[in-house]
């Protein structure tokens, strides 16, 4: 089907607009993205074999990305991060054309497609993803990939066709390889991710429906399979140049900071810290002062370094350090395991306050710099964007549970739609429940904001149709 001309109008604007801004605008290298500037130029200089053994740390996949651009600058004596900012923006404008794909998939109409990829292509929050070195950009493509295979996948295995099943397995398996790769967390979402495959298998299995079980057999075992070729031998390698078998070293540290401090004895105004940080650091340090607020978030990373030192000067093997801190981690969650989840589940809300023009480490044109400095536009559009986000994932779990019956019947009407909501929303629930314990910052949502955009979406079409009839 061709492209409307009003939504080929919003690609346009939206590259004419990102065009601007790469020549107007400047990368700042500060905090994580100086770590990724040097491991990428590590790679380049060198070679992956020095990056194992001073390993582990960070995900590969954006690292390769930006050594790239480091090679070809180098080759042809420009900047790296000019070249690496025309990489971003052609990842961003194919995030574009994947969320029209998943907005045509759920029959929404054209001017409110227009509208959420006009949104998605001057979102602040989106933007500035675009122009900072941070590698929340690589993972935008990936996600959507996942997402738009996941309900196709749902279909075929019902067929008698059983080479679909394996074709979406090994496409599917790879873009939640190179997913893991990207975001060592979702080694373990998609895992999960992937139970309602098997218990549509075990549904088959009970209804002796052969063709669809041995369907849903093939596709799991594939997926699976692509997925661990790609995650296993990449932890091997760390576990031979460094001992450790893991993507990253952050996982048990941050699990090791989050328990000790959501355990710790609750005061009244330990709570109220945790709660007004929600909908952002600012609003914390306005409300209950700078020092207090800075202390507690910064205490999150000191103590995990500290007993990774206490354990390394006790003699405990390289290779044993990150079992034990994960092991500690949990002994202090089973000291107070109702507190840790009260404490847990503030943090989460923070994916849902996930726009904002002050993410950081850009330097953009002086108009758009002021824009964003306004408070009322700042602080306006990140409540609006939650309040919408919000109201929009609960809308869609009451529609998922009236319909719940389309995601097994194929012959109703909405067995397209029903299942991509279903498997969209959980990825979204799965997304935001594993970086609970985790010192949620804004940028850790960016991955499922194309998601959030086609939640609104959605549920504004809902809306006008009602009102329609």
């Amino acid at each position: 089907m061709p492209i409307p001309k009003p939504i080929k109008a919003v690609f346009l604007l939206s590259i004419l607009f990102w065009i601007y801004l790469a020549f107007s605008s400047q990368v700042s290298i500060g905090a994580d993205a100086k770590a990724y500037e040097q491991l990428s130029q590590r790679i380049y200089q060198e070679g992956w074999i020095s990056f194992f053994k001073k390993g582990p740390d960070r995900e590969p996949v954006y690292l390769f990305l930006v050594s790239i651009s480091i090679r070809i600058a180098d080759r042809f004596g420009l900047s790296y991060q000019k070249i690496q900012t025309f990489f971003q923006i052609l990842i961003l404008l194919i995030t574009q054309f994947l969320t029209y794909q998943l907005l045509r998939r759920l029959k929404i109409r054209d001017s409110i497609i227009a509208a959420t990829l006009l949104y998605l292509g001057f979102s602040p929050a989106i933007v500035n993803s675009t122009f900072s070195l941070y590698s929340e950009i690589g993972t935008y493509p990936l996600m959507l990939g996942i997402i738009l295979l996941s309900p196709q996948a749902w279909q075929v295995i019902h067929t008698s066709n059983y080479k679909s099943p394996i074709i979406l397995g090994i496409t599917m398996g790879m873009l939640a390889g190179l997913m893991a790769l990207s975001r060592a967390i979702f080694e373990y979402i998609f895992l999960i991710f992937v139970l309602p495959y098997f218990y549509l298998a075990f549904k088959f299995l009970i209804n002796k429906n052969k063709t669809s079980f041995i369907g849903s057999l093939l596709f799991l075992t594939t997926v699976l399979l692509i997925f661990n070729s790609f995650v296993i031998p990449y932890k091997c390698l760390n576990k031979i140049y460094n001992r450790h078998y893991t993507i990253t070293d952050r996982g048990p540290f941050i699990l090791y900071n989050g328990a000790v401090n959501r355990t710790k004895r609750m005061t009244s105004k330990s709570f109220l810290i945790a709660l007004t940080s929600v909908p952002g650091e600012n609003v914390c340090r306005g409300l209950m002062g700078a020092k207090e607020c800075d202390d507690r978030l910064l205490n999150f990373v000191d103590q995990a370094v500290s007993k990774g030192q206490e354990l390394m000067g006790s003699g405990v093997p390289t290779e044993e350090i990150y079992p034990t801190m994960t092991q500690l981690a949990l002994k202090e969650i089973r000291k107070n395991p109702f507190q840790y989840m009260l404490f847990n589940s503030l943090e989460g809300m923070k994916m849902l306050f996930w726009e904002s023009t002050k993410i950081g480490f850009v330097h953009y044109p002086a108009w758009l710099n002021k824009m964003h400095s306004l408070t009322i536009f700042n602080y306006g559009l990140r409540l609006l964007m939650f309040l919408l986000t919000t109201a929009s994932l609960l809308y869609l779990m009451n529609f998922i549970f009236k319909n719940r019956r389309a995601l097994f019947d194929l012959k109703c009407q909405d067995r397209d739609i029903v299942p991509t909501l279903f498997l969209m929303v959980w990825m979204i629930i799965l997304f935001i429940g594993f970086y609970t314990p985790t010192n949620v910052l804004t940028r850790y949502a960016f991955p499922i904001v194309p998601f959030y955009l086609a939640t609104i979406a959605f549920g504004i079409e809902q809306k006008l149709m009602r009102h329609t009839l």
